[in-house]
């Protein structure tokens, strides 16, 4: 099924950064050359949640491998959520004339 909207696109850009000394590595260079300025970025743990951990939540150290979320900070048209909120408060101004037109049509 295609994707409808831009704010339903997945940033669960990279997974199956293994739990070891390479992937502390790895995880740690992308957060040296980051743009802190406009992305944030969120690292979970993956794995079997048998024994630690519950259905949301695994804790880092006890986690099999990592997957990374990237996130913008800022709100501009490169990022996707830009778009959504922008027709969310044209709908919202539109809805406002709409209510205003009836009950205008209403006192006539």
């Amino acid at each position: 099924m295609a994707r409808k909207k831009k704010k339903d696109l997945s940033v669960h850009f990279m997974t199956k950064i293994p739990n070891n000394k390479e992937g502390h590595q790895f995880i740690k260079m992308i957060r040296k050359h980051l743009n802190t300025s406009r992305y944030r970025l969120v690292v979970r743990g993956r794995g079997s949640r048998r024994y630690f951990g519950n259905q949301s939540y695994l804790p880092l150290e006890n986690s099999s491998h990592y997957s990374l979320y990237f996130y913008q900070k800022i709100k501009d048209q490169n990022n996707p959520d830009y778009w959504y909120s922008k027709q969310w408060r044209l709908r919202n101004k539109l809805d406002d004339v709409k209510d205003k037109l009836k009950e205008i049509l209403k006192e006539v």
